[in-house]
């Protein structure tokens, strides 16, 4: 009898182990469409959030505070950062490193670093935290459903 409830749970959660490991490969999709995106500095980078995205931004050090940044409002800052940088031939790809996957219900916690090189005025190495939640929005498609990104200011 035990025997056969435990092959019982066996088929009952094998489908759920392939739905919750094709997450983590729909995750792993995404953010390699979101680095190749950013290091193109292409707008459509802007799409992969969804339309009802919560954007929190934690800045460190010296002009410390947190903000909230409505969705319309961040997709629009964020075109325009790339249009800028777009004019700058200067302007460094970045590199994703540290980067972890975390199951959260149907979702997918994403954290990374993102590191790279300023070069406007002196050059100089900068680092920044970035937490991304992703998984389907309401249309079914995989998009960024949050972001929690940390940077220190001057």
């Amino acid at each position: 009898m035990a025997f056969k409830f435990i092959v019982f749970l066996f088929i009952i959660l094998l489908p759920l182990n392939s739905v919750y490991a094709s997450n983590f490969d729909k995750a792993e999709e995404l953010l390699g469409k979101y680095v190749e995106l950013f290091n193109a500095l292409d707008s459509a980078v802007v799409d992969l959030y969804s339309d009802n995205a919560v954007i929190t931004q934690v800045r460190t050090g010296r002009f410390a505070n947190t903000v909230h940044v409505p969705i319309n409002r961040y997709k629009e800052i964020f075109r325009h950062a790339l249009t800028a940088a777009r004019s700058n031939s200067k302007y460094p790809n970045s590199t994703f490193l540290d980067t972890s996957y975390k199951q959260e219900g149907v979702n997918i916690r994403i954290n990374t670093k993102r590191f790279g090189v300023k070069t406007q005025g002196a050059e100089r190495q900068f680092s920044d935290s970035l937490s991304l939640l992703v998984g389907p929005d309401i249309s079914g498609q995989w998009r960024i459903l949050e972001e929690l990104s940390e940077f220190p200011t001057e």
